[in-house]
């Protein structure tokens, strides 16, 4: 397959695409600005797309049938950092008796700290869990599967 040849005219056309990108992008930023509260002196008005330069779901695309760029958007929205969990599971684990599982874990944080219990999502008490037993303080003793969650043990501490 052979490639196009690079000419003038050609790489003038590009440039004038990178610059309608720009400005497009520098519009978007000073709408943004203005939505979030900043005070913006100039006025902002938003840029007409042209064919040349399509916007689809908030990607541009730079060069038609050429190299792509995608610029977007996260449609995830990350939570706050919650601090304090990996000791507060420390704490809860030295008191559990027996072998347990995350949910025994936020019962028992929700009895202890409620307000901290709701912010801790599933995902950041896995994440713990798995540092506790990557660091040795517990041990898996029956991996999770696609219907029960994981079982685990605190290591026992020689005397």
């Amino acid at each position: 397959m052979p490639k196009a040849a690079l000419t003038r005219e050609s790489l003038e056309a590009y440039k004038r695409l990178l610059l309608e990108q720009l400005e497009l992008t520098d519009s978007m930023i000073r709408n943004l600005d203005k939505v979030g509260g900043a005070d913006v002196a100039e006025s902002v008005t938003p840029m007409p797309t042209t064919s040349d330069t399509p916007v689809e779901h908030g990607a541009f695309k730079v060069v038609p049938g050429g190299s792509v760029s995608n610029i977007s958007r996260s449609s995830r929205v990350s939570q706050p950092r919650v601090r304090g969990v990996l000791a507060a599971v420390k704490q809860i684990v030295q008191d559990l008796p027996g072998p347990f599982d995350k949910n025994d874990i936020i019962a028992r944080l929700r009895e202890r700290d409620s307000e901290l219990a709701v912010n801790i999502s599933p995902a950041n008490l896995r994440n713990t869990l798995r540092l506790l037993a990557k660091s040795g303080y517990i041990q898996v003793q029956i991996d999770a599967t696609s219907t029960s969650c994981a079982k685990y043990t605190k290591k026992r501490v020689a005397a």
